[in-house]
């Protein structure tokens, strides 16, 4: 969590200049003072503004007022002790502060995220958690705050057997925690063999091999391996599963295998790769290879596809994977 300073110092933050208070002190009273001459007419706030630098009218200078003053860094203070403040006028800044006093700061407690049982299908699930923490679900970018009464809604993929991974967040956008939703695995059948890699599930049955990617947490140096384990002479088939966007990153970096050869180091060849929601798979390329894939949808089929670009990704328009990035030269 970032540096923070005490509730005294983000009292001091609030302004440069003093605050000055009238404060009456029952019981005491001064004795009468002499008589002031009359002084001559000091100038008034407008005109001191306008000599500070202000351009507008007197009616437009009113209005800047009507704002209220502002305690950017002391919010920022605040929230990054892990209090939180609605905004950074003078009044919300004043108010986290009342609702911390006698508590410690920066505060480290906070509420975990609790999630309940989804079921099959479920598109919006309700979340617990800490008021103004937020959620993010892997694979989407849009986040979702938790309210004021600890509760908060989420949108999902209708719910099915991939699992939903979620992340915690502090009102910094700091991760502090994480979970899972587990799918509701209702496929009866039991593969031959399984495997996993970054996140990857691979699943052979006979020799047709399922690769669930929707889970993918590789990068360049741990790229995509379409065939997992087994090489290339024990695979007819594969069908690639993505319930949600999911981005792989293919091609190979210092030495890794590249995507599209088998364990042996052996290009895939003629097998068929099969994407089972196209438009949910895009492939980011570092690595131009000589020999194209026969990549395609179950409803369109295959076509023969070379990774020549630092991006492929499906076409509604032509109905096949194409490249759409960037040229790349090396092979």
């Amino acid at each position: 969590m970032a540096e923070t300073k005490t509730i005294q110092e983000i009292l001091v933050s609030l302004g440069e200049k003093p605050i000055n208070l009238n404060i009456e002190i029952p019981g005491m009273k001064g004795e009468n003072g002499q008589d002031g001459r009359n002084g001559a007419d000091g100038l008034s706030a407008y005109d001191i503004a306008q000599l500070e630098g202000f351009t507008g009218t007197r009616k437009q200078w009113l209005d800047s007022l009507k704002g209220g003053a502002i305690a950017d860094e002391a919010r920022t203070m605040l929230l990054n002790g892990n209090v939180w403040c609605k905004s950074n006028s003078i009044a919300d800044v004043l108010a986290a502060v009342i609702s911390n006093l006698g508590k410690a700061f920066p505060r480290t407690e906070f509420k975990p995220l609790t999630v309940p049982t989804v079921l099959q299908g479920q598109r919006v699930v309700t979340v617990e958690g800490e008021p103004r923490y937020f959620v993010k679900v892997v694979g989407m970018e849009t986040p979702f705050e938790i309210g004021d009464n600890g509760t908060g809604s989420i949108s999902i993929e209708p719910m099915g057997v991939d699992d939903v991974h979620l992340t915690y967040h502090n009102f910094t956008g700091e991760k502090v925690g994480e979970t899972v939703i587990a799918g509701s695995h209702e496929d009866t059948r039991t593969p031959d063999e399984t495997y996993e890699e970054n996140g990857v599930k691979y699943a052979l049955f006979g020799r047709k091999l399922e690769v669930n990617v929707v889970n993918f947490n590789g990068d360049f140096e741990h790229n995509f391996i379409l065939l997992g384990k087994w090489p290339k002479t024990s695979i007819d088939s594969v069908l690639i599963k993505a319930s949600r966007p999911t981005t792989l990153e293919t091609g190979a970096l210092d030495g890794r295998r590249y995507t599209f050869t088998d364990v042996a180091g052996n290009h895939i060849g003629n097998i068929p790769v099969l994407v089972d929601n196209p438009k949910n798979v895009t492939f980011d390329n570092n690595d131009r290879y000589e020999y194209p894939i026969k990549l395609g949808s179950i409803e369109y089929g295959t076509a023969d596809v070379a990774f020549d670009s630092s991006r492929v990704e499906w076409s509604d328009s032509q109905h096949k994977y194409v490249n759409t990035g960037s040229s790349i030269d090396h092979l």
